[in-house]
């Protein structure tokens, strides 16, 4: 938050859940849906100078990803590279979302 202050230089927080499987991590636990909530509820509160807080609904889920932006006032938007990154992490794109 004070190097936001100094400099202005982040435009978005997202917060990106842990998908451990397939990788070095995996016996570590998948980030679940509260614990994406809470991180995100708490990024609201102190991050009140970080103009735009961003949800992954590719990797927690179209429900969650709503409740986020009802609630948070998150964005509900999907990376650029979702195609690249999620699918290798266990994410999930809706159906009627292009691959």
């Amino acid at each position: 938050r004070e190097l936001q202050q100094r400099t202005g230089g982040f435009t978005a927080f997202i917060c990106w859940p842990l998908q451990p499987d397939g990788s070095e991590m995996a016996e570590q636990p998948k980030t679940d849906a509260v614990t994406y909530l809470r991180t995100l509820a708490i990024a609201r509160i102190i991050l009140t100078n970080v103009p735009n807080l961003q949800s992954s609904w590719v990797t927690m889920g179209l429900k969650v990803g709503q409740v986020m932006e009802a609630s948070l006032e998150a964005s509900l938007a999907a990376p650029a590279g979702r195609a690249r990154v999620a699918p290798g992490q266990g994410g999930r794109a809706p159906p009627s979302s292009p691959r």
